[in-house]
């Protein structure tokens, strides 16, 4: 590459614009009153305020700017203070490529540049909007550079996805592929804004519904339009994945940036017998809140053999691993007990306050309404027992460790079960941990610290002996000092 000197598209101040009248038309909205008369002044002051920031955004346009050099990419920003970010190519981990709504509206596409690093976490090094064709030449010749490989955006669409999706298979993700938990929260809120419609006030079913709609409903319909169109594919050393129906996104990172591979069941998922996988990857961008690259939505079981030969067969790995030693079972019972005896004494209280000494109040609730919410704090007290227990009669059956030559294998979960593979080279903390009754026992558990895109993403394990856990840190070493560890190929 030659020195080429860019700056945003001139959109860039539109979308900017945008947002600087949202902003103004919120604040409208909020300071006035039906029948208030409005100070001129006050809109005298807005309309100033609203130049000045107008010309703040004309000059940052024209103060910053990229500038691809024949070693490096420089990012200056001359706008309150001088500011220069160089990016050596070496340290790009990915050049990904967004399509907003605005950006397909106008043409444009936004160009995002990763570094290996989880400083940043999910926020790129350097985002510049492009025209459309001028963004993909950029990622192209960037591609060819980072990955030795010949890339022309027109022949991606060639590629076969080595899973196929459909809208279905997003619509379940969206339900069931993340955390269980914010499932049941939205069955849990739908089911109070019933309750409250039919026992109590419009109050509690307005507050009930708008925790049912932006708890469950929004991160569903999210989900839902992220990962649309899901394709995954390799190509060489390559991962590259594409989603989204609104937003459209792609991005592609060398198999030797991966640090660790999870296959993840949900509970209704698990139901299914459907899993997802995983990858824990520094210096890639995701989407929004998402920063772990999701290279498969829900596949059958059947499917996940398959799925890991075509796509990740470094990571397939005979590692025997165990469940928890018999004595475990007495530090994870009582752990469990003393977290049931504080529940018991929380909501336990609650209920008798509930039943012995709430009164009713005129025109806010009455006497049946306190019986309901009796009964509702006794049913959630007795069930947060049993769950508590059958957790910790499933962990003893489920938590899992095994060692292999060069990775290791954590199984764990309750109700959302994991199974992490984690390259030794890769693992930049581990500590063991354990309280005096554990100690007894000579068990502890082992907290594993590595670097992802969402910064240091840790992976717990059961209880297990403190002499088997010690041997994770013991053969990164013995991998440095033999000479295993390859830096070249594990560098981050």
């Amino acid at each position: 590459m030659t020195d080429r000197t860019y700056k945003n598209h001139p959109t860039v101040m539109i979308q900017n614009t945008i947002l600087v009248v949202f902003i103004f038309a919120m604040m409208s909205l909020s300071l006035m009153k039906p029948g208030t008369h409005v100070d001129m002044m006050l809109i005298y002051g807005a309309i100033a305020v609203f130049i000045i920031l107008e010309l703040f955004i004309v000059y940052a346009w024209k103060k910053t700017t990229i500038t691809f050099e024949p070693d490096q990419i420089v990012v200056d920003s001359n706008v309150i203070y001088k500011r220069r970010k160089t990016i050596p190519y070496s340290k790009i981990a990915s050049a990904n490529v967004v399509r907003t709504v605005f950006n397909r509206i106008l043409g444009t596409t936004t160009l995002q540049i990763n570094i290996n690093s989880a400083t940043n976490a999910a926020r790129p090094e350097a985002s510049f909007v492009f025209k459309a064709d001028l963004a993909e030449k950029l990622r192209g010749e960037l591609m060819s550079r980072l990955f030795e490989q010949t890339y022309d955006p027109k022949k991606e669409k060639e590629y076969e996805s080595v899973l196929k999706f459909n809208g279905w298979d997003s619509v379940l993700y969206g339900m069931i592929g993340k955390s269980s938990f914010s499932f049941l929260s939205s069955v849990f809120w739908g089911a109070y804004s019933v309750i409250s419609l039919l026992f109590f006030n419009t109050g509690s079913f307005i507050f009930a519904l708008m925790m049912l709609i932006f708890s469950g409903i929004m991160p569903i319909i999210s989900l839902i339009l992220r990962y649309c169109n899901f394709r995954v594919y390799r190509v060489d050393n390559t991962m590259r994945i594409e989603h989204g129906l609104i937003q459209t996104y792609r991005t592609s990172f060398e198999i030797t940036r991966i640090n660790a591979v999870r296959v993840r069941r949900p509970l209704f998922a698990r139901l299914m017998h459907k899993c997802c996988i995983e990858t824990e990857v520094v210096g890639i961008n995701a989407m929004g809140d998402d920063v772990t690259p999701l290279i498969s939505l829900l596949i059958n079981e059947d499917q996940l053999e398959y799925a890991m030969q075509e796509l990740l067969p470094e990571f397939i790995r005979d590692i025997p691993v165990h469940k928890q030693p018999a004595k475990a079972k007495l530090p994870t019972y009582m752990r469990t007990t003393y977290v049931a005896v504080a529940w018991l004494a929380l909501l336990g209280s609650l209920t008798a306050w509930l039943f012995l000494f709430m009164e009713p109040i005129e025109g806010s609730i009455t006497a049946s309404q306190i019986e309901i919410f009796g009964y509702l704090t006794a049913v959630i007290t007795v069930l947060g027992i049993v769950f508590l227990y059958w957790g910790a009669f499933t962990a003893m059956n489920r938590y899992e460790f095994g060692m292999g030559g060069d990775m290791f294998t954590i199984v764990n979960g309750i109700v959302d079960r994991s199974t992490t593979t984690v390259q030794y080279d890769r693992v930049q903390i581990s500590s063991l941990y354990a309280t005096p009754m554990p100690r007894r026992f000579g068990l502890a558990r082992a907290n594993i610290s590595m670097l992802s895109s969402a910064g240091a993403r840790t992976v717990k394990s059961g209880f297990f002996e403190k002499e088997e856990l010690e041997k994770i840190s013991a053969t990164m070493l013995s991998r440095l000092a033999d000479g295993e560890y390859d830096y070249r190929m594990t560098e981050i």
